[in-house]
């Protein structure tokens, strides 16, 4: 392999360590935003659940009030920015620092400008639950247009450092960009079409990536020109160019993903055997589907289609508290919903049984 091509593989990895370690904070961030607004509705929270490798996760509790729940995560999500932009500012000496600095801003503004954007348009997890709780869905919109700017201006900032070069054409830049930044959300929209639960969630994830991919051109664009206008003298603030450097990014980013999944993952160590558990039951002569609502901050959708006569399966489980929102069976052109909004804690299942007649009954039994 050639050294240019060494280098430009270096590069490219270099973005994907930004991207990993960035995201990940964000995320985090986000959810603990969750956390914090169940806490304050008078609620409580029994787990903060990370789904490493992944850079996304939900928030099990329950809060007598969904408001300040669902909007705290990219309420405080959004004003986190503020921490790393201030750390961007004093360590601005510390290439390396200042480059996951920039990054990490960037990302929270990204991750919650585009939940609201894209959510607006076509809603979904947090988004949609804003519109049920009476947010127009225009609103969303244009309370995330000034982050989705300021993500493109951040994230335009934090790249330049990396080490792609003004006498390289932009195509070059934005190709160096969008492999290193979206490969992550690219695979996790492509993992999606292979798992029948997560499906409905397609549309919207599709223009989640396709909007993350006109983000990161865009950014490519403006980091280009800004490196073209401040001259030579510019690249004396570039990171070290060496694989040293590019290594241990890499290592930072596997340890914040793997700290993730052991302090917060759904399998973590010491969560023990209890667990919730949600069934379901068909005993009418109609197939029907069954779709559910769960967590303290109601992101969490499980669903099962084509429950045929007499069938009885597990739909979900769980390690900690959840909170059951709402249930909704269709059979044939019958449609029945349920709101319970009822916490299910370890050690309980919530047996759902449409009946012989074709009514919808639910209720919580010892396992």
């Amino acid at each position: 392999m050639s050294a240019l091509l060494l280098n430009d593989v270096r590069r490219v990895l270099t973005l994907l360590a930004g991207f990993t370690i960035g995201m990940h904070v964000a995320n985090f961030l986000h959810e603990l935003g969750h956390a914090l607004g169940c806490w304050l509705s008078g609620g409580r929270v029994t787990a903060i659940v990370i789904q490493s490798p992944m850079p996304a996760g939900f928030v099990d509790g329950h809060a007598p009030n969904p408001f300040l729940t669902v909007w705290g995560g990219v309420a405080f999500g959004s004003l986190s920015t503020l921490a790393p932009l201030a750390m961007a500012h004093w360590l601005r000496n510390n290439t390396v620092a200042l480059y996951l600095a920039l990054m990490t801003a960037a990302f929270c503004l990204g991750h919650n400008a585009l939940y609201l954007v894209v959510g607006g348009i076509v809603p979904y997890a947090d988004a949609e639950n804003m519109i049920k709780l009476g947010a127009p869905q225009w609103l969303l919109v244009v309370l995330g247009i000034p982050l989705l700017i300021g993500f493109v201006l951040v994230l335009a900032t934090a790249i330049q450092p990396v080490g792609l070069r003004t006498g390289e054409p932009l195509w070059r830049w934005i190709i160096f960009v969008e492999a290193g930044l979206l490969t992550t959300p690219a695979l996790m929209v492509a993992g999606l079409g292979f798992d029948p639960n997560a499906r409905p969630m397609l549309p919207a994830m599709l223009v989640l990536v396709g909007s993350y991919a006109v983000c990161f051109g865009v950014a490519a664009h403006r980091a280009r020109s800004a490196v073209a206008s401040r001259g030579a003298d510019f690249e004396k603030a570039h990171m070290p160019q060496s694989w040293s450097t590019t290594s241990a990014l890499l290592v930072g980013a596997c340890v914040l993903v793997a700290g993730e999944w052991l302090a917060f993952g759904p399998a973590r160590p010491g969560a023990g055997p209890q667990e919730w558990e949600i069934i379901v039951a068909n005993n009418s002569e109609l197939p029907c589907s069954i779709f559910v609502t769960l967590g303290a901050d109601a992101n969490y959708n499980a669903k099962v289609e084509n429950v045929a006569k007499e069938e009885s399966i597990v739909l979900v489980s769980g390690i900690s508290d959840t909170v059951v929102r709402t249930v909704k069976v269709v059979r044939g052109q019958d449609e029945q919903t349920l709101a319970p909004n009822m916490v299910l804690p370890v050690g309980k299942r919530y047996a759902i049984m449409v009946g012989t007649d074709g009514k919808l009954e639910a209720s919580v039994l010892a396992k």
